[in-house]
């Protein structure tokens, strides 16, 4: 997986992803607060009404890498930002970022902007999210990773034990060489996400805030647990 000098993540490794979608977040970030529980920061750009280059650079009092999403509508994004608009961003912020989110629906329509990650040695999450249903076949045709992402995030409605026991069947079965961010919304979403740190999910979102996905716990919780879980 490549990486930006100096901004590297462990993709072999469950990390704590505090996650900034508004002015009281940001606030927080930028105070350089996180870097006690968080391992590095999503930004979520399709949440703020105003982005620009003096938005992006005080991230970097942070101190963490950075990982910046414009989430389609589709997949739970705000203010209906178009799919040109959202690539803008994205490209608007390659030069801070360790990693950039692209929802596998629209990797090969942002070829561009995969294709400039790649040259600039930023890593490309590839998302696929389902707020209503857990879809068993799509969930498997993400998995294989066709789109080529360095990391694959699946989230998805859960509701049961037994869907509970396929997520936790499909990550065992991934290949040994993919990272996987795997979590669970809805009914059982905040205990999918105890049980996917246990399984090795890479990538484990938690909000500094407030709630911006049913099932979140706050960024601090999971790290407290993840601690809980190395030294037991």
């Amino acid at each position: 997986m490549s990486q930006p000098p100096g901004k590297s993540i462990d993709p072999t490794s469950s990390l704590i992803v505090g996650i900034v979608t508004d002015p009281s977040s940001f606030e927080f970030a930028t105070s350089g607060g996180c870097a006690d529980f968080c391992h590095l920061l999503e930004v979520r750009l399709d949440a703020f009404k105003s982005v620009d280059v003096n938005f992006l650079k005080s991230l970097e009092v942070s101190g963490l890498p950075l990982l910046f999403t414009a989430r389609d509508p589709l997949e739970g994004g705000l203010h209906d930002l178009s799919s040109d608009q959202r690539e803008q961003l994205l490209l608007l912020a390659l030069p801070f970022a360790t990693l950039v989110d692209i929802e596998i629906r629209n990797m090969e329509k942002m070829n561009a902007l995969v294709a400039k990650a790649r040259r600039s040695n930023v890593s490309i999450v590839g998302s696929f999210h389902d707020f209503e249903t857990f879809p068993s076949e799509a969930i498997q045709n993400v998995l294989r990773n066709d789109s080529g992402a360095d990391i694959v995030k699946v989230a998805v409605h859960v509701e049961s034990e037994e869907q509970l026991a396929e997520l936790e069947a499909v990550f065992a079965a991934r290949s040994s060489s993919l990272p996987i961010a795997i979590m669970g919304m809805g009914p059982k979403g905040r205990e999918s996400r105890l049980r996917a740190l246990r399984w090795g999910s890479v990538l484990n979102y938690g909000y500094l805030g407030k709630p911006n996905a049913p099932g979140q716990w706050s960024a601090r919780e999971l790290r407290t647990y993840l601690e809980g879980m190395t030294t037991g």
